[in-house]
């Protein structure tokens, strides 16, 4: 049996009360389907489609938020459309796009799997960022509204300080700026300016400085550079240039060639002070040789 049911000027309410059930004989809403539904678009031109709307209040059908398909292109299984939901807020917004296996946020056109467009400076907040109403730490990802302007990462936390914490890789893995394959924690191909850096250093070599340390002579060391073009303990330059070097280990090196230097230094400032107090020496002795010669010579002028 086919039954038709139509309504005029949106007067008729059918039925009067209770609800409809369709594949269903115990319907819990005025209208309860079990199976599908099919919404059919007949405008076969772009933005063309079916929709379903949620009214704020009552009748006002006009004014509330909306699911709705919008045509691309219609050609049976080579079709096109994406599916465009809307919040009601002072006009429709179409906030969320789905198409072609991507999602977009205040996008009609998502070129990624996930396209978020802030429509100046905004992005993503993971968590909540009020921290004025509490929450928790919060993870911002923004950018700013000029064109040629900057992509940002911010933690907020949830004591109300604009400032958090951000962790990459806590559980492991590495970090690559400027290279898709990082060999360390971080990798950075490129420059690095920083307004300070801190590097933790085990075995500080002031071990220099204690009396059973044996320093090199200088003339040992001359052997050695002589020899290997480079100074002992240092790495070479190729050797440099193929692994680079450990600012930690390097810093410590070169502190200890300088503690070296210094004890040299001090050793040659003692030899100087005792060459020039044997030099006083010599020159007073001198002083006196030459008092004597004059005093003989004028004792033999008198002789004569």
């Amino acid at each position: 049996m086919t039954a038709s049911l139509c309504y005029s000027q949106n007067t008729n309410t059918w039925p009067a009360s209770g609800n409809v059930g369709i594949g269903t004989t115990n319907p819990l809403a005025p209208l309860d389907v079990s199976g599908n539904i099919i919404l059919r678009n007949y405008q076969n031109v772009p933005g063309g489609g079916a929709s379903i709307l949620f009214t704020p209040f009552g009748d006002d059908y006009t004014h509330g938020p909306r699911i709705r398909s919008y045509l691309d292109y219609a050609a049976y299984n080579d079709s096109k459309a994406r599916l465009i939901l809307s919040s009601y807020w002072q006009g429709h917004k179409d906030e969320l796009t789905i198409m072609d296996g991507k999602v977009g946020i205040n996008t009609p056109f998502p070129s990624a799997a996930l396209n978020v467009d802030p429509k100046g400076a905004g992005g993503i907040v993971v968590g909540n960022a009020n921290t004025a109403n509490g929450g928790h730490t919060s993870l911002i990802l923004s950018i700013s509204s000029a064109q040629d302007g900057y992509a940002l990462i911010q933690g907020v936390k949830s004591s109300g300080s604009a400032h958090g914490t951000v962790s990459i890789n806590p559980d492991g893995g590495n970090v690559g700026i400027g290279t898709s394959s990082p060999t360390a924690k971080l990798s950075v191909k490129g420059n690095i300016r920083a307004q300070e850096i801190k590097v933790d250093v085990a075995n500080w070599p002031d071990y220099v400085f204690e009396s059973d340390y044996t320093l090199k002579s200088l003339a040992d060391v001359g052997d050695f550079i002589k020899m290997n073009k480079h100074l002992p303990g240092l790495p070479s330059a190729q050797d440099v240039e193929q692994e680079g070097i450990n600012l930690g280990d390097m810093n410590a090196r070169l502190l200890k060639k300088i503690e070296e230097l210094t004890l040299h230094l001090i050793e040659k400032d003692k030899e100087i002070k005792v060459l020039q107090k044997e030099g006083a020496i010599h020159r007073n002795q001198q002083e006196q040789i030459d008092q004597l010669k004059e005093q003989m010579a004028e004792l033999i002028n008198r002789k004569r």
